[in-house]
Protein backbone atom coordinates (compact mmCIF):
# COMPACT_ATOMS: atom_id res chain seq x y z
CA UNK A 1 0.00 0.00 0.00
CA UNK A 2 1.59 3.46 -1.41
CA UNK A 3 0.70 6.57 1.31
CA UNK A 4 2.72 9.37 2.56
CA UNK A 5 3.78 13.11 1.82
CA UNK A 6 2.68 15.87 3.75
CA UNK A 7 -0.75 15.88 5.38
CA UNK A 8 -2.58 18.99 4.93
CA UNK A 9 -4.76 20.01 8.24
CA UNK A 10 -7.62 22.81 8.57
CA UNK A 11 -8.77 24.09 12.14
CA UNK A 12 -9.87 26.83 14.21
CA UNK A 13 -7.70 28.24 17.06
CA UNK A 14 -9.74 30.23 19.42
CA UNK A 15 -8.02 32.99 19.60
CA UNK A 16 -10.99 35.00 21.73
CA UNK A 17 -9.46 37.11 24.31
CA UNK A 18 -11.37 38.44 27.54
CA UNK A 19 -10.47 42.37 28.11
CA UNK A 20 -11.65 43.75 31.06
CA UNK A 21 -12.11 47.79 30.72
CA UNK A 22 -12.18 49.77 34.59
CA UNK A 23 -12.48 52.88 34.76
CA UNK A 24 -9.94 54.86 37.54
CA UNK A 25 -10.34 54.33 41.08
CA UNK A 26 -12.42 56.93 42.29
CA UNK A 27 -10.81 60.19 43.15
CA UNK A 28 -12.04 62.61 45.75
CA UNK A 29 -11.76 66.31 44.42
CA UNK A 30 -10.33 68.83 46.72
CA UNK A 31 -12.40 72.08 46.83
CA UNK A 32 -11.39 75.49 47.62
CA UNK A 33 -12.45 76.16 50.97
CA UNK A 34 -14.43 78.96 49.75
CA UNK A 35 -16.85 76.73 47.93
CA UNK A 36 -20.34 76.45 50.05
CA UNK A 37 -22.96 74.17 48.77
CA UNK A 38 -26.77 74.91 50.01
CA UNK A 39 -28.44 72.04 52.38
CA UNK A 40 -30.67 71.46 49.22
CA UNK A 41 -28.37 70.49 47.17
CA UNK A 42 -25.42 68.47 49.50
CA UNK A 43 -26.91 65.15 47.73
CA UNK A 44 -26.18 66.49 44.40
CA UNK A 45 -22.88 67.59 45.02
CA UNK A 46 -21.99 64.67 46.76
CA UNK A 47 -22.96 62.52 43.59
CA UNK A 48 -20.90 65.14 41.40
CA UNK A 49 -17.57 65.12 43.29
CA UNK A 50 -17.10 61.55 43.90
CA UNK A 51 -17.14 59.37 40.91
CA UNK A 52 -19.63 56.35 40.02
CA UNK A 53 -18.27 52.88 41.37
CA UNK A 54 -16.47 51.22 37.40
CA UNK A 55 -18.45 48.95 35.79
CA UNK A 56 -15.93 46.25 34.02
CA UNK A 57 -16.83 45.46 30.87
CA UNK A 58 -15.69 42.40 28.54
CA UNK A 59 -15.14 42.74 25.09
CA UNK A 60 -14.91 39.19 23.01
CA UNK A 61 -12.55 38.89 19.84
CA UNK A 62 -13.24 36.78 17.42
CA UNK A 63 -11.65 33.55 15.97
CA UNK A 64 -9.19 33.03 13.27
CA UNK A 65 -9.37 29.78 10.96
CA UNK A 66 -5.61 28.78 9.50
CA UNK A 67 -4.25 26.12 7.45
CA UNK A 68 -1.11 24.74 8.04
CA UNK A 69 1.25 22.18 6.20
CA UNK A 70 2.60 19.57 8.39
CA UNK A 71 5.96 18.51 7.38
CA UNK A 72 6.09 16.11 10.22
CA UNK A 73 7.22 13.07 9.71
CA UNK A 74 5.54 9.41 10.96
CA UNK A 75 8.60 7.63 10.54
CA UNK A 76 9.25 6.02 14.30
CA UNK A 77 12.53 7.53 15.46
CA UNK A 78 13.94 4.24 16.13
CA UNK A 79 13.32 2.87 12.51
CA UNK A 80 16.71 2.09 10.49
CA UNK A 81 16.79 0.75 6.93
CA UNK A 82 18.49 -2.66 5.84
CA UNK A 83 21.60 -2.53 3.95
CA UNK A 84 20.93 -3.61 1.51
CA UNK A 85 16.90 -3.61 1.49
CA UNK A 86 16.37 -5.49 -1.95
CA UNK A 87 18.20 -9.10 -0.51
CA UNK A 88 19.84 -10.55 -3.82
CA UNK A 89 18.70 -7.95 -5.98
CA UNK A 90 22.52 -8.24 -8.15
CA UNK A 91 21.60 -12.04 -8.35
CA UNK A 92 25.34 -12.64 -7.72
CA UNK A 93 24.09 -15.73 -6.08
CA UNK A 94 23.35 -17.09 -9.23
CA UNK A 95 20.02 -18.19 -7.32
CA UNK A 96 16.35 -16.54 -7.51
CA UNK A 97 16.21 -16.80 -3.48
CA UNK A 98 14.46 -14.58 -1.89
CA UNK A 99 12.70 -13.40 -5.04
CA UNK A 100 9.68 -15.35 -5.59
CA UNK A 101 7.86 -16.32 -9.42
CA UNK A 102 4.86 -14.23 -8.21
CA UNK A 103 2.99 -14.96 -11.65
CA UNK A 104 3.61 -16.26 -15.35
CA UNK A 105 1.79 -16.96 -18.28
CA UNK A 106 1.34 -19.38 -19.60
CA UNK A 107 2.27 -21.21 -16.64
CA UNK A 108 5.68 -23.09 -16.10
CA UNK A 109 6.96 -26.23 -16.06
CA UNK A 110 4.18 -27.36 -18.45
CA UNK A 111 5.08 -24.81 -21.04
CA UNK A 112 9.02 -25.00 -21.04
CA UNK A 113 8.97 -25.46 -24.95
CA UNK A 114 6.92 -21.72 -25.27
CA UNK A 115 9.30 -19.80 -22.78
CA UNK A 116 12.22 -20.22 -20.08
CA UNK A 117 13.25 -18.03 -17.55
CA UNK A 118 16.02 -18.29 -15.73
CA UNK A 119 19.07 -17.01 -13.22
CA UNK A 120 21.90 -17.09 -15.72
CA UNK A 121 24.55 -14.97 -17.23
CA UNK A 122 25.23 -12.53 -18.62
CA UNK A 123 24.58 -9.69 -15.84
CA UNK A 124 24.82 -5.93 -15.43
CA UNK A 125 27.94 -5.76 -14.79
CA UNK A 126 28.25 -9.31 -12.71
CA UNK A 127 28.17 -12.84 -13.63
CA UNK A 128 23.96 -13.39 -13.42
CA UNK A 129 20.93 -12.16 -14.09
CA UNK A 130 17.10 -12.71 -14.17
CA UNK A 131 16.58 -13.73 -17.99
CA UNK A 132 13.39 -14.76 -19.41
CA UNK A 133 12.88 -15.75 -23.39
CA UNK A 134 10.49 -16.28 -25.72
CA UNK A 135 10.82 -19.87 -27.33
CA UNK A 136 7.81 -20.49 -29.24
CA UNK A 137 5.97 -17.32 -30.81
CA UNK A 138 3.71 -16.11 -28.04
CA UNK A 139 2.19 -14.07 -25.72
CA UNK A 140 4.17 -13.98 -22.06
CA UNK A 141 4.03 -12.63 -19.04
CA UNK A 142 6.68 -12.71 -15.88
CA UNK A 143 6.34 -11.02 -12.51
CA UNK A 144 8.69 -11.97 -9.83
CA UNK A 145 8.93 -10.33 -6.23
CA UNK A 146 9.92 -9.93 -3.02
CA UNK A 147 8.56 -8.37 0.57
CA UNK A 148 10.70 -6.07 1.92
CA UNK A 149 11.10 -4.04 5.30
CA UNK A 150 10.54 -0.42 5.08
CA UNK A 151 10.14 2.70 7.57
CA UNK A 152 6.73 3.49 7.72
CA UNK A 153 5.86 6.85 5.79
CA UNK A 154 9.20 7.05 4.38
CA UNK A 155 10.27 7.84 0.65
CA UNK A 156 12.17 5.63 -1.29
CA UNK A 157 14.07 4.79 -4.45
CA UNK A 158 12.89 1.75 -6.31
CA UNK A 159 15.91 1.19 -9.41
CA UNK A 160 17.04 -1.71 -11.66
CA UNK A 161 19.41 -2.37 -14.52
CA UNK A 162 16.90 -4.01 -17.46
CA UNK A 163 17.24 -5.15 -21.16
CA UNK A 164 14.75 -6.00 -23.69
CA UNK A 165 15.78 -7.58 -27.25
CA UNK A 166 13.80 -8.22 -30.58
CA UNK A 167 15.72 -10.24 -32.84
CA UNK A 168 12.93 -8.85 -36.01
CA UNK A 169 13.67 -6.01 -37.93
CA UNK A 170 10.36 -4.35 -36.78
CA UNK A 171 10.64 -4.55 -32.51
CA UNK A 172 7.41 -6.01 -31.09
CA UNK A 173 5.57 -4.91 -27.94
CA UNK A 174 7.72 -5.20 -24.75
CA UNK A 175 7.13 -3.81 -21.36
CA UNK A 176 9.43 -4.06 -18.11
CA UNK A 177 7.33 -2.76 -15.27
CA UNK A 178 8.23 -1.57 -11.67
CA UNK A 179 5.48 -1.89 -8.95
CA UNK A 180 5.44 -1.92 -5.13
CA UNK A 181 2.78 -3.69 -4.31
CA UNK A 182 0.37 -2.88 -6.99
CA UNK A 183 1.08 0.66 -7.56
CA UNK A 184 3.11 0.92 -10.40
CA UNK A 185 6.57 3.11 -9.86
CA UNK A 186 8.14 2.89 -13.40
CA UNK A 187 7.39 1.70 -16.76
CA UNK A 188 9.78 0.87 -20.19
CA UNK A 189 8.17 0.38 -23.36
CA UNK A 190 9.19 -0.92 -26.82
CA UNK A 191 11.34 2.28 -27.17
CA UNK A 192 14.01 0.67 -24.46
CA UNK A 193 14.22 -2.68 -26.87
CA UNK A 194 17.80 -2.81 -28.51
CA UNK A 195 19.86 -5.59 -29.59
CA UNK A 196 20.79 -8.26 -29.32
CA UNK A 197 23.23 -7.44 -28.39
CA UNK A 198 22.37 -6.73 -24.63
CA UNK A 199 22.61 -3.30 -23.63
CA UNK A 200 21.36 -2.59 -20.48
CA UNK A 201 19.55 0.05 -19.41
CA UNK A 202 18.39 2.05 -16.23
CA UNK A 203 14.72 2.26 -14.75
CA UNK A 204 13.76 3.71 -11.74
CA UNK A 205 10.62 5.47 -9.77
CA UNK A 206 10.14 6.81 -6.23
CA UNK A 207 7.50 6.43 -3.83
CA UNK A 208 6.23 6.62 0.09
CA UNK A 209 5.76 3.68 2.17
CA UNK A 210 2.45 3.44 3.77
CA UNK A 211 2.59 4.77 7.03
CA UNK A 212 1.06 1.66 8.72
CA UNK A 213 2.82 -0.68 7.27
CA UNK A 214 6.38 -1.79 8.06
CA UNK A 215 7.04 -4.69 5.19
CA UNK A 216 6.20 -3.66 1.19
CA UNK A 217 6.54 -5.91 -1.92
CA UNK A 218 9.00 -5.25 -4.72
CA UNK A 219 7.50 -6.25 -8.14
CA UNK A 220 9.25 -6.76 -11.60
CA UNK A 221 7.33 -7.16 -14.48
CA UNK A 222 8.03 -7.88 -18.00
CA UNK A 223 5.30 -8.58 -20.65
CA UNK A 224 5.77 -9.22 -24.77
CA UNK A 225 2.20 -9.17 -26.39
CA UNK A 226 2.90 -10.05 -29.94
CA UNK A 227 3.77 -13.68 -31.11
CA UNK A 228 7.53 -13.44 -32.09
CA UNK A 229 10.35 -15.66 -31.41
CA UNK A 230 13.32 -14.11 -30.19
CA UNK A 231 12.18 -11.84 -27.56
CA UNK A 232 14.71 -11.89 -24.47
CA UNK A 233 14.60 -9.47 -21.24
CA UNK A 234 16.25 -9.23 -18.26
CA UNK A 235 16.62 -7.60 -15.11
CA UNK A 236 19.35 -6.81 -12.71
CA UNK A 237 20.92 -4.88 -9.69
CA UNK A 238 17.43 -4.32 -8.26
CA UNK A 239 17.97 -1.48 -5.88
CA UNK A 240 15.91 0.27 -3.05
CA UNK A 241 17.47 3.15 -1.37
CA UNK A 242 15.38 5.83 1.36
CA UNK A 243 15.83 9.26 -0.48
CA UNK A 244 16.41 11.98 2.07
CA UNK A 245 14.00 14.74 2.26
Amino acid sequence: MITGGRNVKRFTIDVRKIITVTAAAPVKRELPATTVYPSSRLSSACSCILTATPTPTTVYMGTKTILQTSTTSAIPPSCTDANPIVKNGDFDTCTLAPWIILDEYPALPGNSDVFSHNVTSPGYNSQCAFIMTDKLATSVTVTIAQEVSVCPGRRYKLSAQIFMTDGHTSKQEQYSKLYVEDTLIASADSSYIQGPPIVWKALSGEFYANHNANTATVKVYFLVTSSYLAAQWGVDNVVLTPVLE
